[in-house]
């Protein structure tokens, strides 16, 4: 009987497994082999997941460490300075605990997704104020960063049935993930409009740009692209898959698009849109919502 003879390396007990293959007829030697080289792929695909997951949670406890730094230095201040300092001390405190709480939530989200727990508490939503207040939230950050904010708005409401607190969190994270790979100086421009039945949110910016090679996997999660990485640090490469999970869920897509480094990226998220205000009164939940209409 011809055999064939693969020399594996098991790194778990440091010595080489033999694993022998034979053509069309298996014997006992056969059959061990076989099993062996399974269970070696096992044991590697778990050290390998394993070593993911360190490594996420080494990123997330610095992530979480990074804002605690600047809050306890402003705790610190608070009983020294005159009093015309503490609005800006507090707001200090106020935006790192704003990046936390946003870290945690999409931490949560990533979770929900995996259980297959997320749930959307449905309404009837106005786009436009949605994103008018997750702008607003955002403002201090771009300022810090002394970035202009192009904001577009449509003179009328556009109505989704969505969960407002969710819509918030995409419009949130995409414009914070614009800022962040946008240098100082730079231009973020967020627009809102809806044609037809669909309604279409834009999120583009001047900024750093996606390599061709990691434009197909901006929304995997735990994904940064390099020159990202050397532009901002370490990051958990999350909240773009956050907001692929939520908008597939609202029924709808989103795209990245870039013409590479330095290039600039666009994120335009479509929804599905409710057409007339007789439609938004259509099928209302009983219980009212904040945010929510009808």
């Amino acid at each position: 009987m011809t055999c064939t003879t693969l020399a594996i390396e098991d790194r778990s007990h440091g010595r080489a497994a033999t694993a022998l293959l034979a053509g069309r007829n298996l014997e006992v030697e056969d059959l061990a082999g076989a099993s062996s080289l399974q269970s070696f792929s096992h044991r590697a695909d778990a050290a390998q997941q394993l070593a993911h997951m360190a490594e996420a949670l080494a990123v997330v406890a610095h992530e979480l460490r990074n804002p605690l730094v600047p809050i306890r230095t402003v705790a610190a201040l608070l009983t020294r300075v005159p009093p015309e300092e503490l609005p800006r001390l507090q707001a200090t405190i106020e935006r790192q605990v704003a990046r936390m709480a946003s870290l945690i939530a999409d931490l949560l989200e990533v979770a929900r997704t995996d259980e297959g727990k997320l749930r959307l508490d449905r309404c009837i939503v106005d786009m436009r104020t949605v994103v008018a207040e997750a702008v607003d939230n955002g403002a201090p950050s771009l300022r810090a960063r002394s970035q202009r904010l192009v904001l577009e708005l449509p003179a009328e409401g556009l109505a989704v049935r969505g969960d407002a607190a969710r819509l918030d969190q995409v419009v949130s994270n995409l414009l914070d993930n614009a800022s962040k790979y946008t240098p100082f100086g730079g231009t973020v421009r967020v627009s809102l409009d809806g044609a037809g039945g669909e309604l279409r949110l834009t999120v583009s910016d001047n900024g750093i740009g996606i390599s061709a090679q990691a434009l197909p996997h901006v929304f995997d999660r735990f994904v940064q692209d390099a020159h990202a990485v050397d532009h901002d640090g370490a990051g958990l490469g999350i909240g773009l898959f956050v907001v692929r999970e939520l908008v597939h869920a609202h029924g709808g897509s989103v795209q990245a698009q870039s013409a590479g480094p330095g290039q600039g990226s666009r994120f335009v998220v479509t929804l599905p849109r409710m057409a007339s205000r007789a439609d938004a009164l259509t099928d209302v939940d009983p219980v009212p919502r904040p945010r929510c209409h009808g």
